[in-house]
């Protein structure tokens, strides 16, 4: 596959007549695996939060700090260096780009806080809420599920909101002829696969090339070419 090189993402064309878009299922597989992958981090800190955190709540709180942090790296900070990818759009030779002059931070940035944290947000703030109200400490949900029923209940709640954002951004895409998600079409954003295979001059030389006869080369019999038209004119 052709490869895309940053100097034609500086050309003043716009993007969807210099590039191919990519496809609809690489940009769904590509974020789908994104999401996984990049829960290599704060998965693994969730699940043995009772065992580091002590049962102090305040822990929670480090907890989030460091998967923002995580999150903002992942989908935000390499994407800005690495040119519009992360892991998985590179495995799927898939990047994003601007029809503006440069991809910047803030772009990427205010696409991702619609995207991936803001229904982080709302689910972080639903668990603080419950614990407030039940008085109860994360890591006692985690080890005694069936004596809080009712909180686990609602955890449960909040993070399937999640999932049916993540659907709601897939059914967008499907129906957006740029595959683009509604945040795209404000930033100006499209998420390309490689440029388009335009013919040059040298392959429309070897084409005249190709239709030349063996002996008589141009001069055919029977075609007469718009100067000899004139001339005939002139008589």
């Amino acid at each position: 596959m052709e490869t895309i090189s940053n100097e034609n993402l500086n050309k003043e064309q716009p993007i969807k007549k210099s590039f191919l878009l990519a496809s609809r299922k690489r940009i769904i597989f590509a974020r789908l695996l994104d999401i996984i992958f990049s829960s290599v981090v704060p998965l693994p800190l969730t699940l043995t939060f009772s065992n580091w955190s002590n049962g102090h709540n305040e822990y929670f709180l480090l907890l989030i700090f460091i998967t923002f942090l995580w999150f903002l790296l992942y989908f935000v900070v390499i994407p800005f260096f690495w040119y519009g990818r992360t892991f998985m759009k590179w495995v799927f030779k898939i990047r994003l780009v601007t029809n503006r002059k440069k991809l910047t931070f803030i772009s990427i940035l205010s696409r991702e806080m619609i995207i991936i944290f803001l229904p982080w947000f709302v689910e972080l703030l639903v668990d603080l809420i419950v614990v407030k109200i039940f008085g109860i400490d994360f890591s006692e949900l985690i080890n005694n599920p069936d004596d809080n029923k009712w909180p686990v209940l609602i955890f449960q709640i909040a993070s399937s909101f999640y999932i049916f954002w993540f659907l709601g951004l897939i059914i967008g895409i499907c129906l957006n002829d740029d595959r683009q998600f509604f945040m795209d079409r404000t930033l100006d954003l499209y998420i390309i696969q490689k440029p388009k295979i335009e013919k040059n001059a040298s392959s429309d030389n070897n084409d005249s090339k190709k239709n030349q006869h063996i002996h008589l080369g141009d001069n055919k019999p029977g075609i007469i070419s718009d100067d000899d038209l004139k001339k005939i004119n002139e008589l």
